[in-house]
């Protein structure tokens, strides 16, 4: 992938350590040694950041390190081993560690996980882009992609194989094909559209836009989310957050969650594709973009 950063240099995090299976283990060990900041001390040192000093630096990055592993967790078995997830996460949090402001009214933890998610999609966004498919199969695939939105749009939320088949012409199998093509190669997207839903256009955030506190953690925009969950069922709402980690540790798999709720996999996965087209129209009914839910 060209530009690389060891996540266990100096240059990170001042121990050199080999990036081995077992050195993973020895790196994570290392890391939890860290003293975590309170937010008095995070304020303190981004201000001595802003300074220049080097010294600083070091101690906000290598605070942080265990929540880029834990984000970097996330993302496993999506096209990356595990140590470049940590790599590139390690390259947002620099990021962040450079940005952030002493005055900004919010811990650095939440102002991190953006740069640090970005960093971790935009490498896997260039993987994806080194596998290259067929012209006839891309075209398909995005074939497929709009017949889904146009479908959705008529309101068939969850359109089987069969429904597709009868559309396109195209044979049950070879849509099965394209469809495990297109969750192979833009894995990326598996957090917010799940097997089947083929959105082979989403684009990820740009570095060019504004900083993050700004644009996303604003008190109007959080009191919409308030106001779209309402217009969801009590266990719609359960079920969106335990897939997407809302107020857990980490996400559930779709098979968790059916078991926690005694319903198959697949039913699952329809109540979410019904929960989150509630909400993306409820965004367009106030007039605001269609929500990058990750």
């Amino acid at each position: 992938m060209g530009r690389k950063l060891n996540p266990y240099s100096s240059k990170t995090t001042g121990k050199k350590v080999p990036a081995s299976v077992s050195a993973i283990g020895l790196y994570l060990k290392e890391i939890r040694k860290t003293t975590l900041l309170t937010a008095d001390e995070e304020k303190m040192l981004a201000r001595k950041i802003a300074k220049g000093d080097s010294a600083a630096r070091s101690r906000m990055i290598e605070s942080n390190l265990r929540l880029v592993v834990k984000i970097a967790k996330r993302y496993v078995n999506r096209g990356l081993p595990f140590t470049d997830l940590i790599e590139e996460g390690n390259v947002g949090l620099i990021k962040a560690v450079e940005r952030f402001k002493a005055e900004k009214d919010c811990r650095f933890s939440t102002y991190a996980t953006w740069w640090i998610r970005q960093s971790i999609e935009r490498a896997l966004t260039n993987q994806v882009h080194t596998i290259r498919l067929p012209v006839h199969v891309s075209d398909d695939i995005e074939r497929l992609r709009r017949l889904k939105e146009r479908m959705r749009r008529d309101g068939i939320a969850a359109p089987t194989i069969d429904d597709l088949s009868e559309v396109t012409g195209f044979k049950t199998a070879y849509i099965k094909r394209l469809l495990a093509i297109r969750r192979k190669v833009f894995s990326i997207d598996q957090t917010l559209n799940t097997e089947g839903e083929f959105t082979l256009q989403d684009k990820l955030e740009d570095t060019s836009l504004d900083d993050p506190i700004e644009s996303i953690h604003t008190d109007k925009l959080v009191g919409h989310m308030h106001s779209l969950f309402s217009t969801l069922s009590e266990r719609e709402r359960k079920i969106i957050s335990l897939r997407f980690g809302l107020g857990t540790e980490e996400p559930m798999t779709l098979e968790k969650i059916g078991v926690e709720f005694g319903v198959t996999r697949e039913r699952i996965r329809q109540i979410q594709i019904e929960a989150l087209d509630k909400i993306r129209i409820a965004f367009e009914e106030e007039g605001m973009e269609r929500p990058k839910i990750t």
